[in-house]
């Protein structure tokens, strides 16, 4: 092998095939984990923690495939496209963010009203203290987080290598709601 196929590579992008296939895996990669996750558990079900935990751990392992699979030698900032911010850029999205509670809590109110919760979640959401609260407020951020690190970023990273970037937002933004992708799966159980 010369040093251009060694070229070629590391820095290969992805089809659209391969992005529907890293998708697949990582639908039947959170299922293994929610399924392994619940049998290790005393009582064996599958709850809202498990499916959270699942969905998180299976795409941090997708997305390390993905790395060692099309960028074996990038840093994986450049995979998940992350680059530095303005400060000032942090300081408005926390203002933007805190002037839409009042908003989005209205909103909120209303649709409990409309669809209320089954028994078991309103059982997982309800929190006494403190530390539970963070829990689940890290775990909620924790999965948020990996699927944006797998959707926008290595996977639209690698489509848009060699890819139009119009038909890159289509395809991610279809994977995304796809029904094998993991965004589906809270629903599934």
């Amino acid at each position: 092998m010369s040093d251009d196929d060694d070229d070629d590579k590391s820095s290969r992008g992805l089809s659209y095939l391969g992005a529907l296939g890293w998708t697949f895996a990582l639908s039947g990669l959170t299922e293994l984990v929610a399924l392994v996750g619940s049998a290790l558990r005393p009582g064996g079900g599958i709850d809202t923690g498990t499916i959270a935990f699942a969905i998180t751990a299976a795409t941090l392992g997708v997305v390390l495939g993905m790395a060692r699979v099309h960028a074996p030698d990038d840093p994986l900032s450049d995979l998940f496209g992350a680059k530095p911010t303005a400060p000032i850029l942090l300081v408005l999205s926390l203002i933007c963010g805190v002037s839409i509670v009042f908003a989005v809590s209205e909103i909120d109110a209303t649709i409990a009203d409309k669809l209320p919760l089954d028994e078991e979640t309103r059982a997982f959401f309800a929190t006494d203290t403190l530390s539970q609260k963070v829990r689940l407020s890290a775990l909620a951020v924790a999965v948020a987080v990996s699927q944006e690190v797998f959707f926008r970023g290595a996977l639209f990273g690698l489509l848009e290598r060699d890819k139009p970037r119009s038909m890159v937002v289509f395809v991610t933004t279809v994977l995304a709601v796809f029904p094998p992708s993991s965004h589906q799966l809270v629903s599934g159980f």
